[in-house]
């Protein structure tokens, strides 16, 4: 599952250091797509009380807040084809241009080894930008971890399964401590 993000919200890179991912995803993408499947109404029964959210908020209050949500989406749809479609299609986000390359890599070799190799080769060349530019809390660590891992956020295909592995949300904070609790919190 794949949402396009055009090269106006995110610019050429796909990339932006003023925009809250977390305010992006609600507005621009669920909030829109609930809009488009169930209306209004049954839109604003779901997405209630998301305004607060941001980037800032704690992993706690987003967990507590889409676990409401999901709730109220279960509740309020009886089609189970509709519900499914609403969250498959807002699962994750790959800007236009990199979807792209991508897409054109695997046209030009037809080898999902290649795509993922360019997937990491991008990956790193964002997050360093990230790193030097002062967003998406992407401290040293975290670049060389993405830069020696082609795991993180592009994937490595073992046989017939592609293994991926997220950055961790708060990463700076993540790399500070050493307790594992915390880390998993953060992660």
């Amino acid at each position: 599952m794949v949402i396009i993000i055009s090269e106006e919200e995110f610019g050429e890179e796909g990339v932006s250091k003023d925009k809250d991912f977390i305010k992006m995803w609600l507005e621009d993408r669920f909030s829109k797509h609930l809009d488009e499947e169930v209306g209004e109404k049954l839109r604003t029964e779901i997405m209630d009380e998301w305004s607060h959210l941001s980037n800032k908020s704690l992993p706690e209050e987003k967990a507590r807040w889409l676990k409401g949500a999901m709730e109220r989406l279960e509740t309020s749809i009886e089609d189970h084809i509709k519900k499914k479609g609403i969250l498959n299609d807002c699962g994750c986000l790959l800007t236009g241009p990199i979807f792209n390359q991508l897409t054109e890599k695997f046209n030009e070799t037809k080898d999902i080894d290649e795509v993922l190799k360019l997937n990491h080769t991008i990956t790193v060349k964002l997050h360093k930008k990230a790193h030097e530019e002062g967003f998406w809390n992407v401290d040293a660590k975290t670049l060389e971890l993405v830069k020696n891992n082609p795991l993180i956020e592009s994937g490595v295909r073992k046989g017939s399964k592609i293994y991926i592995q997220k950055v961790p949300h708060s990463s700076t904070e993540y790399n500070q401590t050493n307790d594992e609790k915390e880390k998993r919190k953060l992660y």
